[in-house]
């Protein structure tokens, strides 16, 4: 045991402390079993992981983004209210929903090693038409609030 100095002076003995890994998970430095994650934590681990993984291998992400820096300071700007803070981001939280979803189904959908059936190529379009459909949805509701607000303005 190490000895360090308490803020009153005196000396206190360190008890063995467990040791956090590069996983997060806590391991006991004699024995060097490890924890087991929360269930919460790996769900929470895996999400991430989704998450980064598919911002990286679509570019239709990044389009939604730019939309996304275009649409939060217009409505700052525009100063609209809560409720409609709440539609907006609303909207842009189902299209990224859906665009993880579509791009998970596509995933398995798609295989290089073997030729698409006639309906896996039917699937994929429908998936592209859900795609469609969510954005167009989601950018008409959220000009209707821009517009209402900009006429409230004027």
């Amino acid at each position: 045991m190490t000895r360090r100095r308490a803020p009153s002076g005196s000396s206190v003995a360190d008890s063995p402390r467990p040791v956090a890994s590069r996983t997060g998970s806590a391991c006991s430095g004699s024995t060097g079993s490890r924890l087991p994650r929360p269930l919460w934590r790996q769900r929470l681990i895996q999400a991430e992981r989704g998450l980064a993984g598919g911002l990286r291998r679509d570019s239709t992400f990044f389009a939604q983004f730019f939309g996304w820096s275009i649409v939060l300071p217009t409505g700052f700007v525009l100063g609209i209210s809560t409720p409609s803070w709440i539609l907006v981001l609303l909207c842009l939280t189902m299209v990224l929903t859906a665009e993880l979803l579509i791009q998970s189904l596509r995933l398995l959908l798609t295989d290089p090693e073997r030729e698409r059936t006639a309906a896996e190529g039917h699937a994929l379009a429908l998936l592209s038409a859900a795609s469609l459909v969510s954005t167009a949805g989601a950018a008409i509701v959220i000009a209707i609030v821009f517009w209402q607000r900009w006429l409230q303005l004027i």
